[in-house]
């Protein structure tokens, strides 16, 4: 793992220095695009790093496949990021998109069939563009790692380790309920903080709505329950939801971090605690 971290340090320095190298050559194209004016040599750099991209990308891909609390969605995250960053290296935008239902309020108006679009940019947001796919790389690179699954320890009960102002970490909150470590179903309360844990730790510092497909995957990883009305709308999980139906999904998991809030709420505080929590919208 830690020799994929330092590969992609390697491509990222390189794409930097290509990227200040054409912009220097063609400052006035800096905001535009100027794919026409590139020469030969001006390519060269761009090839080299594309191939190292390329080997690097596929071993982070064989690590998504492998991991435990990744799944599908999050595989077809990688693939766009490195869709993406190849694309930027060349300054053309690439953009793709799944079906989905736009509604008004609960009425659908619309159908948006699947899609993919590529433009050409300039440098500045060819380097802005890779640097963003770069950074969600690695976030799922974080994910896979094998300590993000960790069977947690059975030991101190939630409100307990609450009381005492006891960190809680992901591992607890995924460990059976209960202080004796008996067997038993998931409480109401126990799945909300799991949605929440994961929301958390997912946002990262921003808008949990942007992170939709993500935190579906990782909600479908964990086996959170979706609504019982879902099948009905043909959705068999978080994931379908996030592709086909997200205002939903987003009211889905608003619900279970108010409950979150609501049933316990000292410890939905030492979750909160985190400076990337706000109030669910």
């Amino acid at each position: 793992m830690s020799d994929i971290r330092q590969r992609l340090q390697s491509v990222k320095d390189e794409a930097a220095d290509f990227f200040a190298h054409v912009g220097s050559l063609h400052p006035a194209h800096r905001s535009v695009a100027l794919r026409n004016c590139l020469t030969p040599a001006d390519w060269q750099g761009s090839d080299a790093i594309r191939e190292k991209l390329a080997a690097v990308m596929t071993d982070i891909c064989d690590l998504i496949k492998k991991a435990p609390l990744l799944g599908p969605t999050s595989l077809s995250s990688h693939q766009k990021n490195t869709r993406r960053m190849v694309s930027a290296l060349s300054f053309r935008c690439y953009e793709c998109w799944g079906n989905r239902v736009e509604y008004n309020e609960d009425t659908p108006i619309a159908r948006i069939e699947a899609g993919e679009a590529d433009y050409d940019i300039g440098v500045a947001e060819a380097e802005s563009i890779f640097l963003e796919a770069l950074r969600k790389t690695i976030e799922l690179l974080e994910l896979a790692e094998p300590q993000a699954a960790a069977k947690p320890p059975i030991g101190h009960d939630r409100e307990e380790l609450a009381a005492e102002g006891a960190s809680v970490t992901n591992a607890e909150l995924y460990r059976r309920p209960g202080g004796s470590g008996t067997r038993g179903p998931k409480t109401d309360l126990d799945t909300a903080l799991r949605v929440q844990e994961i929301v958390l730790r997912l946002s990262n510092g921003e808008s949990w709505k942007d992170k939709l497909p993500e935190i579906c995957e990782a909600l479908d990883g964990a086996k959170i329950r979706f609504p019982k009305g879902w099948p009905d709308r043909g959705l068999d999980s978080w994931a379908d939801a996030a592709a086909s139906e997200p205002e939903l999904a987003k009211k889905a998991i608003a619900h279970y971090r108010s409950n979150a809030q609501k049933l316990s709420p000292k410890l939905s505080q030492t979750l909160s605690d985190s400076p990337e929590f706000t109030k669910p919208q």
